[in-house]
């Protein structure tokens, strides 16, 4: 069963290529500006000023952030559900410690990172 599964895995891989190389096409309209020059290069487009692209820095570091910390509470109950299913386990309370650990580190680097995204903000004067 698994030289089955491994198999299908290996042939969806292959494939998945082949087929995306098949299937591309040119677009029937470009993706940039045909318009820019030396002149217009960083006055078009959503960021054209320092502020915009630290609006979007900002708002790229807040969704990962966001992921982060709840990634952190599903794997701080995945350590509870551990703890105590763990019974006298000591192999299984040694790995919920461990993940509850990285969880707690987890949430800590993702309130950091809120942190510095209002400290930014205020730096700059964003709103």
């Amino acid at each position: 069963m698994k030289k089955l599964a491994s198999l299908f895995l290996v042939a969806a891989f292959v494939f998945s290529f082949s087929v995306s190389f098949a299937l591309a096409q040119a677009p029937s309209n470009p993706l940039y500006n045909q318009q820019l020059n030396s002149t217009t290069i960083g006055t078009e487009g959503p960021v054209s000023t320092s502020t915009d692209l630290v609006n979007l820095i900002l708002k790229v570091v807040t969704w990962i952030a966001w992921i982060i910390a709840v990634l952190a509470v599903i794997f701080g109950l995945y350590a509870a559900i551990l703890f105590i299913t763990g019974g006298d386990s000591e192999d299984q309370r040694n790995k919920a410690k461990s993940i509850l650990i990285y969880a707690v580190v987890g949430i800590i680097v993702a309130l950091l990172a809120f942190g510095i995204v209002n400290i930014t903000k205020t730096a700059f004067n964003i709103s």
